[in-house]
């Protein structure tokens, strides 16, 4: 028994004796007594880096970041005070860290501190503060603990970046335009989410798209003098209606028509206009606003050639989808009416009453149409032909082929006393 008890303490001797051999010395500051230090498995892991940017909703002032810590030694039966301080590196602004008072309790040996870490004062810069125990302040009540383990360093930025997501998704940069950081701000809030970039939910983003267009015009109708900075697009899509704006008045609806959310949508769009110059755009002069309809009847009549093709709607119907007034004292930039180009019968039928297409011709039935219509005018009424789905046949909703017999007429008439580079056949 007695030899059996000495093998087994033999054993468990050298098994020790190996064991010790195995781990690497652990260096303290006072082998015999108590320290503190930073309780992290490695040197690489004693640094992390906070950016502000991830955290725009509140606009905080600070935010917390957590250090672990850890008492070595023998537990105490009285409160023991940990000092901690910061310092520069290097070249680097400061970062500003706000520190609690650290007591660790009897019987305690390891605890999490929160620290507050301030807003850096400019964007795009590297603030570094390298948190450090202080073992030499009069306060410290526990020496220093294991070495290359008493600072802690923190890098804090406020550094704006597009998300991947904003192109990943597709909707996001559809329907709140290109990526800024003014606009990734003001999303956040408007959204109340850090990460509203992620969704893809197009309920969700439609409604973003009008809500950043509201809260954008209230802000600009009691801040005219300042520029808004969020460009948020607007949609043409069925199902957007954007209200009219408060400074849509009479003289503008004399030159870009009585206020409609589609109309308003197209032209903004024809124009290059967002909620970042929708006020300038359309709070003008009378050259300005001539200027704006001469785009706008550029796209009413790009429009026009659209419906025609769409093969379902009757041209009475065009003016109620879009419409925008024409003047005769304005030189136009016209586009070919797409019946008129029609290979699949419209323009025989055009040209049997129109003869060859030309912009000069076009102006010209235009300025004489206007004179006979007024008020009237529509754009189409001139074309009554409707391709439904390449079937082409004259359009009863606006008159057929008796209403072209009768422009044929009127522009022949027009032309009397003229010299013009056109003719128009003569009807029989």
């Amino acid at each position: 028994m007695k030899y059996l008890i000495s093998n087994i303490i033999l054993t468990m001797g050298l098994g020790l004796t190996l064991c010790a051999c195995s781990h690497e010395e652990i260096e303290v500051y006072g082998a015999n007594g108590d320290g503190v230090y930073f309780n992290y498995d490695n040197v690489s892991a004693l640094q992390q880096t906070i950016n502000f940017a991830d955290y725009v909703l509140g606009n905080p002032a600070s935010l917390p970041v957590t250090l672990k810590l850890k008492v070595m030694g023998l537990k105490a039966g009285t409160d023991r005070k940990v000092v901690l301080k910061s310092k520069a590196l290097g070249n680097h602004p400061q970062l500003q860290v706000e520190f609690p008072v650290v007591v660790f309790a009897p019987d305690t040996m390891e605890k999490v501190v929160t620290v507050n870490v301030m807003r850096p004062e400019v964007r795009d810069t590297d603030y570094v503060a390298v948190v450090y125990i202080a073992n030499d302040d009069p306060e410290s009540q526990i020496g220093a603990g294991v070495k290359g383990f008493q600072e802690y360093v923190i890098h804090a930025t406020e550094s704006f970046s597009k998300p991947k997501e904003w192109d990943a998704w597709g909707m996001i940069q559809m329907y709140l335009g290109d990526w800024s950081v003014d606009k990734h701000i003001f999303l956040v809030n408007l959204t109340q989410n850090n990460t509203f970039y992620k969704s893809n939910d197009y309920y969700k983003i439609v409604q973003w798209n009008q809500e950043s267009v509201d809260s954008l015009r209230i802000w600009k109708q009691s801040h005219l003098d300042d520029p808004v900075t969020v460009d948020i697009p607007f949609i043409t899509e069925d199902g957007f209606n954007y209200p009219k704006p408060w400074y849509w008045n009479q003289q503008i609806e004399q030159y870009l028509g009585a206020y409609r959310s589609s109309n308003f949508a197209a032209i903004c769009n024809a124009l290059g206009v967002t909620t970042r110059n929708e006020y300038e755009t359309f709070h003008t002069d009378v050259a300005g606003l001539k200027q704006l309809n001469s785009v706008a009847v550029s796209e009413m009549m790009e429009k026009y050639n659209m419906f025609y093709y769409d093969g379902w709607r009757p041209g009475d119907s065009y003016k109620g989808y879009f419409y925008i007034p024409m003047f005769a004292d304005v030189d136009y930039d016209v586009v070919e009416p797409a019946a008129w180009s029609d290979s699949s019968g419209g323009s025989d039928m055009i040209e049997q009453y129109y003869g060859p297409y030309s912009e000069a011709k076009y102006k010209f039935m235009i300025k004489t149409w206007l004179k006979e219509k007024g008020s009237s005018f529509v754009l189409n009424q001139m074309f009554p032909v409707m391709n439904e789905w390449g079937s082409v046949s004259w359009d009863m909703s606006i008159g057929g082929e008796d209403a072209i017999k009768a422009c044929n007429e009127l522009f022949r008439s027009a032309m009397v006393g003229g010299s013009y580079d056109f003719t128009f056949p003569v009807i029989e």
